[in-house]
C-alpha cells in the first residue's frame, strides 16, 4: 500500500509527526534540506566532483522513515541523469558511507558518460575515495 502525503514542512518546525490510519505515528527529526546537504557533503569529499544530491523523497519502509536522495551526474550544460540513491535515516541523519556505495555511484556515472569497461576499471584503479566505513550522523 502506497500513501502520498502532500504537505510542505517548514524546516523550522522540526520534528514533525505523521499519523496514518491504523498505524503508529511516525516521527521525522531530520528535514529534507538537511538530508540533501549531508549527502552533498559526502559526495564532494568522498566520491567525486560533478555529483549532486537532488530533491529527497520521504519514504516509509517497515514503519521507519528515511529520505531517498537521488544522486545526479551534472555537467556544464546541466544534469545528465540519476546515477544512484542514498537513503538518509529521518530520525538520526545517518546513512551508509562506504567505499562500495561510493564505487557504485561512480561506476553508474562513468557508464552514463559512455565509458568502456576498460576505462571504468582504470578510473576505479585511480580513484581514491575513502567513503567512510560506517554510518555517520553528520557530513
Amino acid at each position: 500500500m502506497e500513501t502520498t502525503v502532500e504537505r510542505r514542512v517548514d524546516p523550522r518546525n522540526m520534528p514533525f509527526h505523521i499519523k496514518l490510519a491504523d498505524a503508529p505515528t511516525i516521527s521525522v527529526q531530520v528535514d529534507a534540506y538537511s538530508a540533501r546537504r549531508r549527502v552533498n557533503g559526502w559526495l564532494a569529499s568522498a566520491v567525486g566532483g560533478l555529483l549532486l544530491a537532488d530533491t529527497p523523497t520521504l519514504t516509509l519502509e517497515l514503519g521507519h522513515p528515511h529520505w531517498s536522495v537521488p544522486v545526479l551526474l551534472t555537467s556544464s550544460s546541466g544534469p545528465r541523469g540519476v546515477v544512484g540513491w542514498v537513503d538518509v535515516d529521518a530520525h538520526s541523519g545517518e546513512f551508509e558511507r562506504n567505499p562500495a556505495s561510493a564505487r557504485a555511484i561512480l561506476v553508474a556515472a562513468l557508464k552514463l558518460l559512455g565509458k568502456s569497461d576498460e576505462e571504468i576499471v582504470e578510473a576505479l584503479r585511480v580513484w581514491q575515495g575513502d567513503g567512510l566505513d560506517e554510518k555517520q550522523p553528520h557530513a
